[in-house]
């Protein structure tokens, strides 16, 4: 048996993602990246890659690599992970108000 469902109107995801702080910010790098420099702001924020750090543990236990970036906005800077996991945050949000799965 299929499941039908209604897709939510692009209307709808727009205002989602409008109203969510980390997917503006996320829209805004996105659209930098994709047209080289960023022509409207949905953030108002200019959001960019800022300071990337390197960690290698070596010794006795398994060698790690720690990897840490930073998106600089007019605000302050943001742990790009923890964007990453408000962005991810706020889709599933999105998904489980619309019936998504």
């Amino acid at each position: 048996m299929t499941t039908r469902f209604q897709q939510p109107s692009s209307r709808r995801w727009r205002a989602h993602i409008n109203s969510s702080r980390p997917l503006k910010l996320c829209a805004d790098i996105c659209n930098s990246l994709k047209h080289l420099r960023l022509t409207s702001s949905r953030s108002g924020q200019g959001p960019a890659f800022g300071k990337k750090q390197f960690g290698v543990a070596l010794g006795t236990a398994p060698t790690t690599i720690n990897l840490k970036y930073e998106v600089n906005t007019t605000i302050g800077s943001i742990d790009a992970f923890q964007l990453a996991t408000e962005c991810i945050d706020a889709w599933d949000a999105f998904r489980a108000a619309n019936g998504l799965k």
